[in-house]
């Protein structure tokens, strides 16, 4: 499971979010949520980060679920053609965030690399 440590519990604002370009969806859904994502966002699953394109039916995720991080089995994953403006944010004090109430790895630590991102 990702580093949920004392700092990370709290809830922050994210403090820059900048444009990543035009990409592709890949839907993913468990019993309990939805999450599009683009194709190399980190989705924390089976106990490590993945890249959302290669996760599969069966997989497990982390969510957060009535306060408490639990388990949710990917139900449906759709690599769509559709081609959407994208977005990146930086969440301060952790290397994770929740989105749509999914463990995903914060970009904060990638905003250097590529020449895509504006702050």
């Amino acid at each position: 499971m990702p580093n949920l440590g004392k700092r990370d519990k709290a809830y922050c604002l994210a403090s820059k979010i900048w444009r990543s370009g035009k990409k592709k969806i890949v839907k993913i859904k468990s019993r309990d949520l939805e999450l599009n994502s683009s194709p190399e966002h980190l989705v924390f699953a089976n106990g490590s980060y993945k890249p959302a394109l290669s996760l599969e039916l069966g997989d497990c995720v982390r969510i957060l679920k009535q306060g408490k991080v639990v388990e949710s089995i990917i139900t449906y994953i759709n690599k769509t053609r559709t081609t959407v403006p994208m977005y990146d944010m930086e969440v301060p004090f952790s290397e994770n965030f929740f989105a749509n109430n999914i463990v995903c790895h914060n970009s904060r630590w990638f905003r250097y690399l590529f020449s895509t991102g504006t702050s």
